[in-house]
């Protein structure tokens, strides 16, 4: 059974909106989660880059380090994913990730869970794997995302 965190809505500091698409999104955030007061330019250049190579969605994504929920939310509400897990090694991450699924109505359609890495993700093939991973978690970490992969 897959542990569910609770997180106090006192905790969100704002939300932000994101245009993608033809879907007009909003995600809650934090200040404690990565890129805290917009959806990041690397998450934007990401999605549109996603999109402009896909003729046709992929069925099952897995956004790898989904932080708050950008990418896999994104893809599903937009028809790029039929389905999306969303994984992260932060619970709070994992908790805003469910948390803005549900408000961007896409919650069938998408799965969040914590995961260091690929090690609670079920074994299964995904369509593509996402990720957006900060820099900053050094090339010992990128490297294992993209080999493990």
């Amino acid at each position: 059974m897959a542990k569910t965190w609770r997180v106090s809505r006192a905790s969100a500091i704002k939300t932000i909106p994101l245009r993608f698409g033809n879907s007009n999104l909003e995600f809650e955030i934090t200040q404690r989660l990565f890129s805290s007061f917009t959806v990041d330019a690397g998450t934007r250049f990401l999605l549109r880059t996603i999109a402009s190579q896909f003729d046709a969605a992929p069925r099952k994504v897995l956004d790898l380090g989904c932080g708050y929920g950008p990418l896999g939310i994104a893809m599903v509400a937009t028809g790029l994913a039929d389905h999306a897990h969303m994984v992260d090694r932060d619970a709070l991450a994992v908790e805003y990730s469910r948390r803005n699924a549900e408000l961007n109505a896409v919650s069938p359609k998408v799965e969040t869970y914590g995961s260091l890495g690929y090690s609670d993700v079920p074994e299964g093939e995904f369509d593509v794997i996402v990720s957006n991973i900060p820099g900053k978690a050094g090339p010992d970490v990128i490297e294992s995302i993209v080999l493990d992969s």
